[in-house]
C-alpha cells in the first residue's frame, strides 16, 4: 500500500479504485489534498504510446483531438507568439499546430521511436530525455511549458513544478492537464464494477501507463 500521498504528504489515503484482471493495479485517493495517487511500485508502461505513430498533421484522427484541444486553449487565453515547449510531447502534434500559428517550439520526449518518427513527419527535432535533468541554454526559457496528463504519475510532483517553474520567463505560463477521474462516466462505471455488473478483461501485460 502506498504510504503517504506524493504531493502534499498525507497519510490519509483511501483505496479508490484498481486496475488490472486481479485488481492489482491501486489507485489511493488523498482525503486531505484530493490527489489520486497511483501505488507506482507496481509498474508503469511506458511503451504504449511508442508502438505505433499517427501522424500530427491529419486533422482528422481522434488521436490528435485532445492535442488540438490544448493548443486552442492556448490560442484563445494566451496568443499565438512566443517560445512554447511541450514535455512529453507525443507524436507532436502540439508542436505543429503551435509552429504553424508563429511559435518557436521544442518538444521533450521519453521515446526515441517517437523522435525519430517526429522528425521524418514534420521536420522538427525533439530531444529524448527526462525533463527534470533538461537543460536548457543560457537565457533559454519558455513562454509556455505543457505538460498533459503526466504530473499526477510522477515520484516527485512538487519538485516537478519547481522544475516546470525554473524553465519559464517571468510572466510565463504553465498549462498543465490532469484527467478527470470524476466524470460522470467514468464515476458510472466504477459503481458497476463495484457491484459486479460489468468486469473489464485488460491484456495480459497491461500495466498502467505514465
Amino acid at each position: 500500500m502506498l504510504s503517504a500521498c506524493r504531493l502534499c504528504g498525507s497519510r490519509n489515503l483511501k483505496r479508490y479504485y484498481t486496475q488490472g484482471n486481479q485488481s492489482q493495479y491501486e489507485f489511493y485517493k488523498c482525503m486531505n489534498c484530493k490527489l489520486v495517487n497511483y501505488d507506482l511500485s507496481k509498474g508503469l508502461n511506458q511503451e504504449k504510446y511508442a508502438r505505433e505513430y499517427i501522424d500530427p498533421s491529419d486533422h482528422k484522427h481522434r488521436h490528435n483531438a485532445g492535442q488540438t484541444q490544448t493548443y486552442d486553449f492556448i490560442r484563445r487565453t494566451i496568443g499565438n507568439s512566443g517560445k512554447l515547449l511541450d514535455i512529453g510531447c507525443g507524436n507532436g502534434r502540439l508542436l505543429f499546430l503551435a509552429q504553424s500559428a508563429g511559435w518557436q517550439v521544442k518538444g521533450l520526449e521519453r521515446s526515441g521511436f517517437l523522435r525519430d518518427s517526429i522528425k521524418k513527419a514534420i521536420g522538427l527535432d525533439v530531444e529524448v530525455c527526462d525533463f527534470l535533468s533538461y537543460e536548457p541554454g543560457e537565457g533559454d526559457l519558455f513562454d509556455v511549458v505543457v505538460l498533459r496528463h503526466v504530473l499526477e504519475h510522477l515520484p516527485d510532483p512538487v519538485l516537478s513544478m519547481r522544475r516546470i517553474n525554473s524553465l519559464l520567463k517571468i510572466g510565463g505560463y504553465a498549462v498543465l492537464e490532469f484527467p478527470n477521474i470524476e466524470a460522470p462516466d467514468l464515476k458510472f462505471k466504477r459503481f458497476l464494477r463495484k457491484m459486479g455488473f460489468h468486469k473489464k478483461k485488460y491484456a495480459p501485460d497491461y500495466k498502467p501507463t505514465l
